[in-house]
């Protein structure tokens, strides 16, 4: 009886496709293994270590630090026996001011107590213990700076007693690929001395405690590791594996509905 012989090509096409699926998927694997090791080892060893959050992160008075005057703050100046040396004056970018008699002198850096004391020291060469007071009428508005997985980063005011949860609410965070788990906060605390703590934003059912932020934080909302196998498949596998593995597995089966995947 004449039976037909399946050309070799098609009888190929039910074997090969498994095992460059089979192949693929090893490959996923490792590839993933060895991200997840050179990340461990490169953050290990170029990364400032993380540090626990201190009790007083949670206290709406923090920071306790003295009100230092900055480029941009208005000032004034008031003399009490001789009025006709007031001044309000705005500090210049360059942290100086001018009042009447002297001019560039340094204000910023220094609290409105120490200016004042400044002040006093230079205009006790012309007067007799002169009577000065010095007041910052408006401030310069704080500020924290946001980035990661937001809508709206960037620069943000900081009102009094603000926390991360309140930043993060402003900045719209993609709740689909962000990490609220490990949240980082920089604090810096001199020219030279900073440091980053990890902060629990998801705030699920109270675990957590809402922290509250100091001028110039950075608060850097990272990506989770769903959504980073996401991208390998879609930079690196997608060219690759056809959407549609129909040979493979007999049915519909897209890539993007595996929900490993999604």
């Amino acid at each position: 009886m004449f039976r037909p012989q399946l050309p070799h090509s098609y009888v190929g096409c039910r074997r090969e496709p498994s095992r460059t699926h089979t192949l693929l998927f090893l490959l996923l694997l490792a590839i993933m293994s060895l991200g997840a090791c050179s990340s461990h080892s490169t953050s290990a060893r170029k990364a400032p270590p993380v540090q626990q959050v201190p009790d007083s992160f949670f206290e709406p008075t923090y920071p306790a630090m003295p009100v230092v005057i900055e480029p941009g703050d208005i000032l004034t100046v008031r003399f009490h026996y001789h009025p006709e040396l007031d001044v309000i004056q705005t500090v210049r970018p360059d942290g100086k001011v001018s009042l009447t008699m002297f001019q560039g002198i340094t204000a910023a850096g220094l609290s409105p107590e120490e200016f004042q004391t400044e002040v006093v020291r230079l205009y006790s060469q012309e007067y007799v213990r002169p009577v000065v007071a010095v007041g910052i009428e408006k401030k310069t508005t704080a500020q924290v700076y946001v980035s990661g997985q937001v809508n709206a980063g960037g620069v943000k005011p900081l009102p009094s007693n603000s926390t991360v949860g309140q930043i993060l609410a402003q900045s719209g965070v993609k709740e689909r690929d962000a990490d609220l788990g490990s949240v980082m906060i920089v604090r810096k605390f001199s020219d030279k001395d900073f440091k980053v703590y990890r902060v629990d934003a998801r705030f699920e059912n109270g675990a957590e405690r809402d922290i509250y932020l100091a001028p110039n934080d950075i608060v850097y909302v990272p990506r989770n590791a769903i959504t980073l196998i996401g991208d390998f498949v879609q930079k690196y596998l997608r060219d690759v594996i056809p959407p549609q593995m129909n040979v493979i597995w007999g049915i519909n089966t897209d890539l993007t509905s595996t929900p490993l995947l999604k």
